[in-house]
């Protein structure tokens, strides 16, 4: 997926007319192998009910993404230090469940396995490119009609308002 979103950058970056789009979405796209794989230790945590890992994980990977972003922004990489910020967020957090879920990796492979698991992968992948799409229509209407500066503004107010929403709904779907 990541290579695809890699392919896919080109073409957005011509359909939106923003060229500059192009190396960031390239830049980002190793989020989504970092992300893939904490989803696994995030199951390994919940399964052995170590909830404050996901606490202490934020934490840091909050201060030290927000620390790259800061000293990045002022030492003038501008859009490149909120690239930076979110690779670091990921990796810290990736890194920090690694180390409290200790996941015991064993590379085997059944062949008789395999067809459920690519259809069951289809499935899943197909639901979250269309929640994707169906959460950012706004988003790309607002863009394109309104410009990208009352994109930013709009993404700022939906922020705030699904805030207490994501505060009370999170720990209930994480349990």
């Amino acid at each position: 997926l990541a290579l695809l979103v890699c392919l896919i950058a080109v073409p957005m970056g011509y359909i939106s007319g923003q060229m500059e789009i192009i190396p960031v979405i390239i830049g980002l796209s190793p989020l989504l192998i970092v992300n893939a794989a904490t989803t696994l230790l995030n199951g390994l945590i919940i399964r052995r009910h170590k909830f404050w890992a996901f606490m202490v994980g934020d934490i840091l990977s909050f201060i030290l993404s927000s620390l790259t972003a800061i000293a990045l922004a002022l030492s003038g990489f501008g859009i490149w230090s909120l690239v930076a910020q979110m690779l670091v967020l990921t990796s810290v957090k990736f890194v920090w469940l690694f180390s409290v879920s200790r996941p015991a990796i064993i590379l085997h492979m059944k062949p008789s396995e395999i067809r459920g698991l690519i259809s069951f992968g289809l499935d899943v992948v197909g639901a979250n490119v269309f929640n994707f799409i169906g959460r950012n229509v706004d988003n790309m209407i607002i863009g394109w009609m309104l410009g990208l500066t009352n994109l930013g503004w709009y993404a700022m107010a939906y922020q705030v308002i699904t805030m207490p929403d994501a505060i009370v709904s999170g720990p209930i779907l994480a349990a």
